[in-house]
């Protein structure tokens, strides 16, 4: 993802499945609505349908997500109580730190196909994230892996046989 994705705080660190969400600027609802299918192990990418930099997550949200097991947070959008998410010791990347709350009106969706900050990101893909930033990793479905897996490598002859 693009470099302004930054942690929270410094020794943020998390890996996890990808559930996506797309929420319209300034308005969470969708946030919500994935806490309902969110398990233990997943991370959370959101983004919106155009730039918003309002924070639409705070600690409240974090605290759910920490009751349901996801691991971590990625959101091309704002963040706010950054301190109490930090003493909670949840992982957040953010493109901003704003106190300006949020709405909850407009649908979204919910594991669907989205770009975060410049990354497609499928449901299910890997995202691995640190202080040096943000990685998806494709999930490949096994029609798209060609080959045995002891094949999806070239071999090179072992120091013995040489």
């Amino acid at each position: 993802m693009r470099p302004y994705m930054r942690p929270i705080y410094s020794t943020a660190r998390a890996a996890g499945s990808a559930v996506t969400v797309s929420c319209h600027p300034g308005d969470n609802l969708m946030i919500h609505a994935a806490m309902e299918l969110v398990k233990a192990g997943d991370i959370l990418v959101v983004t919106t349908t155009s730039e918003s930099t309002d924070g639409m997550f705070g600690d409240l949200l974090a605290a759910s997500c920490q009751a349901h097991g996801v691991v971590g947070l990625i959101i091309d959008a704002g963040v706010r109580d950054v301190i109490d998410i930090t003493e909670m010791g949840f992982p957040v990347w953010s493109k901003a730190i704003h106190a300006q709350g949020t709405v909850k009106n407009t649908a979204g969706s919910v594991n669907v196909p989205v770009i975060c900050a410049g990354a497609p990101v499928q449901p299910g893909d890997i995202v691995v994230a640190d202080a040096d930033g943000v990685v998806v990793v494709a999930r490949k479905t096994p029609t798209q892996l060609q080959g045995s897996p002891k094949n999806a490598w070239p071999r090179r002859p072992s120091p013995a046989s040489a």
